[in-house]
């Protein structure tokens, strides 16, 4: 709510883009409208434009690190395995993965 009145902003994506990553094919926005409308008397309407993307930056190692709780199962996509967080951050490895494993918080371990 804004005065009394409703608060309205939408984007539309008017140009996509692709590039390919180790990851597979990144579809991106090139092109968007955003429209902004605050009543009573404001509007706004921008267009973005993306000049640069670049996917798959690789951090610096330092930057951050996961410690996941004892028992928290892991899939990784990249090196094709999952395995389960061991006492003291050791890993157990399970199986390889064959097909796309669903999301698990550690609280569902």
């Amino acid at each position: 709510e804004y005065d009394g009145a409703t608060h309205f902003e939408e984007i539309e994506v008017l140009e996509v883009a692709s590039v390919d990553s180790a990851a597979g094919k990144i579809y991106y926005p090139t092109k968007a409208r955003k429209t902004l409308i605050l009543p009573p008397q404001c509007a706004a309407r921008y267009e973005l434009t993306v000049h640069e993307f670049k996917p798959n930056v690789a951090p610096d190692t330092d930057a951050f690190t996961f410690v996941f709780p004892v028992g928290t199962t892991v899939t990784d996509k990249i090196l094709n395995c999952t395995y389960i967080i061991g006492e003291g951050g050791t890993t157990i490895p399970t199986q390889p993965v064959t097909q796309t494993a669903p999301a698990t918080s550690p609280s569902e371990n």
